[in-house]
């Protein structure tokens, strides 16, 4: 079970904030998310990346778009499915050496192997339910190109 922790202490327009889990492990100790050139992303062929810092931070960072709510929806994913992983102990290590090992793949979260597929699957839903709500075709926005590509 979780407990959530909070100060109310804001730093550069976002909320800092402790999650732990019901044995006092911490979860995250800042989330950051960064809308960047798809040139500067850490792995080309991926338009949303996370890992965290050895402070504990998660660190998000999603490709630039020509509409901010590819980026936005991309973010959502990335955040979802990062906190589903942790929550489950998939480490983000063991994510970025599967998808290296299948880089033949165009999306290797849809990998039935992957070792964060149910959280991979779980996060597009929530962005395909969100481009529903905006009233966009969810096939179309995959095929949006990022910015800096």
């Amino acid at each position: 079970m979780l407990q959530q922790k909070r100060s109310r202490q804001v730093s550069s327009s976002a909320l800092r904030f402790r999650q732990t889990y019901g044995n006092g492990d911490t979860m995250f100790t800042h989330i950051n998310i960064r809308i960047i050139p798809h040139g500067c992303m850490r792995d080309a062929s991926q338009y949303g990346d996370y890992w965290t810092d050895p402070d504990g931070s998660l660190q998000i960072r999603v490709s630039q778009y020509a509409d901010p709510r590819d980026a936005r929806d991309v973010a959502i994913h990335e955040l979802l499915e990062a906190w589903r992983c942790a929550e489950r102990g998939v480490s983000f290590t063991e994510i970025d050496q599967f998808d290296l090992d299948h880089t033949d793949h165009p999306d290797p979260g849809l990998l039935t192997a992957a070792p964060y597929h149910r959280e991979h699957i779980q996060s597009m839903g929530v962005e395909y339910l969100i481009a529903q709500q905006d009233g966009r075709d969810f096939s179309e926005v995959y095929s949006h190109t990022p910015i800096g590509v």
